[in-house]
């Protein structure tokens, strides 16, 4: 699985569209998701803004199991379909 160094995303401009729970964009699942685990719309936007990207070590290309029929997402060497329960990253 190839590693890249440059970020496949701006975390700027991420960041720029969660400057408040007014203007978030979050899916209801994400939200009630989020909820189940004890986060608000506000410690959302919170988290968000406080990354910075050190934060990120690497950015591994996503596999897709014919099997499972999911996208799996690499994070060094842990591999989840919930990337933010495993290993904290985005």
């Amino acid at each position: 699985m190839p590693v890249k160094r440059t970020p496949h995303h701006d975390l700027k401009a991420i960041q720029a569209k969660f400057t408040d729970v007014d203007t978030l964009e979050i899916t209801s699942k994400a939200a009630r998701d989020a909820q189940k685990i004890g986060y608000s719309l506000e410690d959302i936007v919170d988290v968000v803004l406080a990354l910075e990207p050190g934060d990120f070590i690497k950015s591994e290309t996503a596999r897709v199991f014919p099997s499972f029929g999911r996208r799996t997402i690499g994070c060094g060497t842990t591999r989840t379909t919930s990337p933010v329960m495993a290993c904290g990253c985005i």
